[in-house]
């Protein structure tokens, strides 16, 4: 589904149509997936899978489907594209977790992706010169900074129902029907980068509206800089 260019990011000069050389690999009833799998780190660590899938489903990102026909009704019927997973671990975590990844390219469906623009993301030079500005403004007495972040950021951006079947994985006998943005599609980073620049603009409008030298915001990709000068 097209998302217009607003102009808050630069356009690319390139890849600007998809590659219509490259076919995707589409799924239904008729399909023989007996040899289908996933990478090696899931295929040793199956249940880890499931249980790291099972969190995300209650969280409304994702469901679970015993089989292919009910899932394929949950698209409204339409061919599925199925897309192989991994398994990363997280350093320093006890008990052991992972992160998900999903190969949007293994699949040829990168290929078919638009990305029109691209993110600027702010350097940390401008949180340096944001603090600086507020120390020299005349109120308040000292400058309060924190960095917050969001949590599953990609995952917060629900899908067009249009565009479910592309976000499909299978593991073990379960098909897995992703409902928001996956980690691994080309697009999801300025899909995100959109929405948390909005929010941002929004965020620093409550500043702006009470003293433009109260406090300022910058957004690291999923994590915001919030630097605040005010009485204590």
């Amino acid at each position: 589904v097209p998302i217009p260019v607003k102009g808050v990011f630069p356009t690319e000069a390139t890849g600007l149509e998809p590659d219509s050389d490259c076919s995707l690999s589409f799924i239904d009833g008729s399909s023989d997936l007996s040899g289908y799998s996933n990478y090696e780190s899931v295929e040793d660590n199956p249940d880890a899978v499931i249980s790291l899938l099972r969190e995300e489903e209650s969280k409304g990102f994702c469901t679970f489907y015993e089989s292919l026909s009910d899932v394929q009704k949950a698209v409204d019927g339409k061919p599925l594209v199925l897309t192989k997973v991994a398994i990363v671990p997280k350093a320093g975590t006890v008990p052991q977790k992972y992160r998900l990844i999903c190969d949007a390219r293994r699949n040829n469906l990168n290929r078919h992706v638009v990305v029109r623009e691209h993110l600027v993301l702010p350097r940390v030079i401008d949180a340096v010169a944001d603090v600086c500005h507020l120390m020299s403004a005349s109120h308040g007495d000292h400058v309060n900074a924190m960095v917050i972040d969001f949590e599953s950021a990609f995952r917060t951006l629900p899908l067009d129902r249009r565009e479910l079947h592309y976000h499909v994985v299978k593991v073990k006998n379960y098909y897995v029907l992703f409902r928001c943005l996956i980690f691994g599609l080309k697009s999801s980073p300025v899909l995100w980068g959109r929405a948390a620049a909005q929010a941002t603009r929004l965020a620093q409008l409550l500043y702006d509206s009470r003293d433009p030298d109260c406090g300022r915001i910058e957004t690291f990709v999923d994590d915001p800089f919030i630097a605040v000068k005010a009485a204590t």
